[in-house]
């Protein structure tokens, strides 16, 4: 039985996730370096604590993460500030629908707790959750399970009842790792034949998590 949704929320919720991948892009050639596509995807939903090691095992010992993460931050305050942000299409009509399930919907976030408010704000969003966590508020970041777990907890549900809601590796292995249900929303990237083991379902909208949650509560 299915007893809450937790939805990541860039790149699932809100579409910032290409926001993020652009700015990191800028900021990583303003300190005069280079990563890929791919590596720079890799970035998504990983934790801040892990992003050190990340950037310099692709760009070297002289990489200085807080300073290419300062950088990232004001250039995207500085297009954000000036032309917003916009939610994931379906967004509005999956939270109905949950609602009329009697389901909640949770928010579990490798972003900021400010951030994350200010952003659901901006949207109209933030009152339409149940809860709104952050990686922040527990020991370990995405992919570690923490916020997963934490958030099972905190709503008295087992993680096998739980479906999280995820468009990142990071994210995903997140969600897998604590042994939840796992539906991939595709945002930036396609799952791969290894990403897909931890999958439970593929959804090519917001909208199509209802259908395979509907399936499950009606298993006997």
């Amino acid at each position: 039985m299915i007893k809450a949704v937790l939805f990541d929320m860039d790149g699932v919720v809100l579409d910032t996730e290409k926001l993020y991948t652009r700015f990191w892009k800028q900021a990583v050639e303003e300190c005069g370096f280079h990563m890929t596509w791919e590596q720079l995807l890799g970035l998504r939903s990983l934790g801040q604590e892990y992003a050190d090691a990340y950037f310099k095992g692709i760009l070297g010992p002289n990489a200085r993460e807080d300073t290419i993460r300062q950088i990232r931050r004001v250039r995207m305050k500085e297009y954000t500030d000036q032309y917003g942000i916009e939610k994931k299409p379906g967004i509005d009509e999956t939270l109905r629908g949950l609602k009329e399930r009697g389901i909640p919907a949770v928010i579990a976030t490798a972003s900021q707790p400010s951030r994350a408010k200010q952003f659901l704000n901006e949207v109209g969003l933030a009152s339409a959750f149940d809860r709104i966590l952050t990686t922040q508020q527990v020991a370990h970041g995405k992919p570690e399970p923490d916020i997963y777990l934490s958030a099972c907890s905190q709503l008295g549900i087992e993680p096998g009842e739980a479906v999280a809601v995820e468009d990142s590796d990071n994210g995903v292995t997140s969600a897998w790792r604590a042994g939840c249900r796992v539906i991939m929303v595709p945002d930036l990237s396609q799952p791969d034949e290894k990403l897909k083991e931890k999958l439970s379902a593929v959804a090519k909208d917001l909208t199509g998590i209802l259908p395979y949650i509907d399936q499950w509560n009606n298993e006997k």
